[in-house]
């Protein structure tokens, strides 16, 4: 008796492994399963903006057209490679931006006078 080829393989390996059609599918989904979970987990994280995009950003046309989180805004200001080899007529005025935008996404508004400055 002559077998096709896809027969003697499917036949083979599950007859050599001791498993079945049922168990087969449940490893695959199981897997499936785990991979749609780190994918959700990696995702977003892979997806923040860096300082570089931040920089590319607003050299675009000197206005931040993304929005981004104080976090990354953070991250842009502690960047010491955007600050090093970026324009100063870039950097300068992003600083600034950056340091207002940061500040009022962060800080809430003061209502104690005892905190402000006497100039």
């Amino acid at each position: 008796m002559q077998r096709m080829h896809g027969e003697a393989l499917s036949g083979t390996i599950h007859g050599r492994l001791g498993c079945t059609k049922g168990v087969g599918m449940k490893k695959t989904a199981l897997l499936m399963l785990m991979f749609v979970v780190l994918m959700l987990v990696f995702v977003p994280s892979a997806l923040a903006a860096t300082p570089q995009d931040i920089y590319d950003d607003y050299a675009d046309n000197l206005k931040l057209d993304g929005t981004y989180t104080p976090e990354e805004l953070k991250a842009y200001l502690n960047d010491p490679v955007i600050h090093q080899y970026g324009k100063p007529d870039i950097t300068e005025p992003l600083d600034s931006l950056t340091l207002s935008a940061s500040s009022s996404k962060t800080a809430p508004p003061s209502r104690s006078r005892a905190f402000r400055s006497f100039s």
